[in-house]
């Protein structure tokens, strides 16, 4: 099996792994393979598999699925309140004094002490505009990170070659020849066969 497109693939397949790891999807997704033995061309695709079942059925086989993340960016990534208030650019104690504000306690009460990570982040999650920015901290990580996508694809790519290379694989003249004289050789459905 020749894939003319092999190199393009590699990427593209690199650059899907990328994207899934900044989704942090709770559903898995599976990635497509398509080829077309005429013109040695392969294509990728994805399918997201929230049933957990796959049943795509149009002649692409599953070459990689994702599973599901149950966790967000604050388990997968922000460690403490100083990766979070570094993020947004602020210092500690004013992440500390806002999420304070924003919990409204009584002073007679709490204390800046008692804010803890979760109120933090509870208090990130109600804004917007927090959350957009620690998003994107989160997938600089992913692009400066020394995972080696690429190395990845390409092995999984290599897997799919030989896993299914001669599905897809042209029969010559001679075969398809035979094929069809086996099949026409054959009792039809509705005819009775005779022992």
């Amino acid at each position: 099996m020749e894939l003319k497109n092999y190199d393009e693939l590699v990427e593209e397949l690199a650059d899907i792994r990328r994207m899934l790891d900044k989704e942090i999807r709770n559903y898995e997704t599976d990635v497509l393979f398509y080829y077309n033995p005429k013109t040695q061309i392969g294509e990728l695709d994805t399918f997201e598999n929230r049933s957990g079942n796959s049943w795509v059925n149009d002649g692409s086989v599953v070459i990689y699925t994702m599973k599901p993340w149950f966790d967000d960016i604050f388990q997968v990534y922000y460690e403490d309140k100083q990766m979070i208030a570094d993020v947004l650019d602020i210092t500690t104690d004013q992440l500390i004094e806002e999420t304070y504000k924003w919990r409204g306690w009584n002073k007679d009460h709490y204390d800046l002490s008692d804010v803890e990570d979760s109120d933090i982040i509870e208090y990130c999650e109600s804004r917007d505009d927090y959350m957009d920015l620690l998003q994107a901290g989160y997938e600089s990580s992913i692009d400066n990170s020394d995972y080696q996508y690429e190395s990845e694809a390409q092995r999984i790519l290599d897997d799919a070659i030989v896993e299914y290379g001669d599905r897809w694989e042209i029969k010559s003249e001679d075969e398809e020849a035979l094929m069809d004289a086996n099949d026409s050789d054959a009792p039809a459905i509705d005819d009775e066969i005779e022992f």
